[in-house]
């Protein structure tokens, strides 16, 4: 959201350092202290383990790109479509397995 905020701002150097760097910082800390099989062995870690291809992550990037141009274009219909087009993304595995379909 403050990236947003910021882009809504036209301030891309800031973008940059608050959407990279805090993203990076605490993936290196979880990968390098934080005990995570508790996490990989609940529902949500065997979810995204079957759920999280690349297509799906491909799909949460999309929203979020869609999600930063309407604020860099203050085109605020794009930002619920953005968080919809994310939300699709991370609930495929859901949807598919309440349908009955395979994924």
């Amino acid at each position: 959201m403050l990236a947003a905020w910021l882009l809504w701002q036209h301030c891309l150097v800031l973008v940059l350092a608050a959407a990279i760097i805090p993203s990076a910082v605490v993936t290196i800390l979880l990968t390098q202290f934080a005990d995570l099989d508790r996490s990989k062995h609940s529902a949500l870690g065997r979810y995204v383990a079957v759920h999280m291809t690349r297509a799906m992550e491909a799909a949460r990037l999309a929203g979020l790109v869609i999600f930063w141009v309407g604020a860099w274009t203050r085109r605020l219909w794009l930002l619920p479509v953005g968080v919809a087009v994310v939300l699709a993304g991370c609930l495929r595995g859901v949807w598919h397995r309440s349908t009955g379909a395979i994924s």
